[in-house]
């Protein structure tokens, strides 16, 4: 039955095949599968890759045509041996299957992958700008518009967690108001990775808008909210101030600021970065260490 599907195709006609043709695919099966588990998972690629199912919710039996035909629906009483593990372990690793599904006998207890498709229909995203988005961030191949959703498949835990995050952004130009700075200062934020959008400019694929998720914000804001507090005092100053004796941009003042190496304190109870405050011995000593190093 490998051998069938391998030389002739998914929807080969069994019935139709003479004596001779049974014998040369039994040829080429054997030649695969005596080569061990590996060697059927190489096939089962050519196999799976071989389906010009263009259905969204396409599953198993689009992509392994007869092979998995022959699993699914044969007597169960003729146990096919080791290769139908194999293929069960290649369709969960490679299709969206989900939790609760049953896969040739047995109950599938935690899904494995989405696809573009299965994640469309779990967030409520299109399909289209979902494909973008992914294609953007890289989780997905570069030039995969003519790729049917259902062969666009990704871990589904990272991809679960991605799109949680999706559903819960701010544009850049809305970063001052959340973290209480100027638009230069969290555009500095950003290229400077600082901050980190969720979804970046994107002018081949259309994606005109850098978004950030809420939970990096909210995780650049913790990092503020654990420097010790200071009275205002003309003892120190504020982090426009140190950008411009530095020279610095204020992406990589946060980013000493944050790895403890400039000393730094906020003012009030707000945490924003406008409620920063260094001290002027501080920032001295941090210029002389810069010299130095320079």
């Amino acid at each position: 039955m490998l051998g069938c599907v391998l030389n002739d195709g998914i929807h080969v006609d069994l019935k139709g095949m003479t004596a001779t043709e049974l014998r040369q695919n039994a040829v080429t099966g054997f030649e695969v599968a005596k080569l061990g588990a590996q060697s059927i998972r190489v096939a089962l690629d050519q196999i799976r890759l071989s389906s010009n199912s263009q259905a969204g919710q396409a599953g198993p039996k689009a992509m392994y045509g007869k092979l998995f035909e022959w699993m699914a629906y044969r007597n169960p009483i003729v146990d096919p041996g080791p290769i139908k593990e194999l293929l069960r372990e290649h369709i969960l690793d490679h299709t969206a299957i989900d939790t609760g599904e049953f896969l040739l006998g047995r109950e599938v207890t935690k899904r494995r992958c989405h696809s573009v498709y299965s994640l469309s229909i779990a967030t409520k995203i299109h399909p289209k700008r979902l494909r973008k988005i992914l294609e953007n961030r890289g989780s997905i191949p570069d030039g995969c518009a003519g790729v049917a959703l259902n062969f666009l498949v990704f871990p589904a835990d990272e991809a679960e967690k991605f799109c949680r995050e999706l559903l819960d952004t701010i544009p850049l130009n809305q970063l001052p108001f959340e973290i209480g700075g100027s638009r230069t200062q969290v555009t500095n934020l950003h290229r400077d990775g600082s901050i980190n959008a969720i979804i970046e400019r994107d002018a081949d694929l259309g994606i005109g808008r850098i978004d950030l998720a809420r939970v990096e914000i909210d995780r650049f804001l913790s990092k503020i909210e654990k420097l010790p507090l200071v009275k205002a005092s003309a003892e120190t100053i504020d982090l426009t101030s140190v950008t411009k004796r530095t020279g610095l941009s204020t992406g990589n003042i946060m980013k000493h600021v944050f790895a403890g190496t400039l000393a730094a304190f906020r003012n009030s109870d707000r945490i924003g970065i406008d409620s920063i405050r260094v001290s002027i011995v501080d920032l001295c000593e941090f210029k002389s260490r810069m010299t130095v190093e320079t």
